[in-house]
């Protein structure tokens, strides 16, 4: 059973992973390793294959959103029939950043 949505639970996962760590009490690190597990568990295999390699090559701006159909990473336009790879998450044609489309994720219902 999936507890939130993929986009979501790789939001969070980067934003984790990417803290600033200096501060960090031993009791802070054992949560947000919970926290990861939890995320991980939320993403598929390939989902998870492909953040890992973008983390090698774009560091914090591995996943970003996308706003009107342009990813914030490399500002490339993106067609208005781009499909989601997996629940609302979309992969840039251009850099191949992993997408979230910001009208979906913080849109109010």
């Amino acid at each position: 059973m999936q507890l939130i949505d993929s986009a979501s639970a790789l939001l969070r996962l980067h934003e984790i992973e990417f803290s600033d760590k200096r501060i960090e009490t031993s009791e802070v690190k054992k949560r947000k390793k919970i926290e990861i597990e939890r995320c991980k568990n939320e993403l598929s295999s390939e989902i998870l294959h492909r953040y890992s390699i973008l983390k090698k090559r774009y560091g914090n701006s591995a996943v970003v959103l996308m706003e009107n159909h342009i990813c914030k990473g490399c500002y490339i336009s993106l067609p208005q029939s781009i499909e989601p790879i997996e629940g609302e998450i979309y992969l840039c044609e251009h850099c191949g950043r992993l997408l979230i489309d910001s009208d979906e994720i913080f849109s109010v219902p």
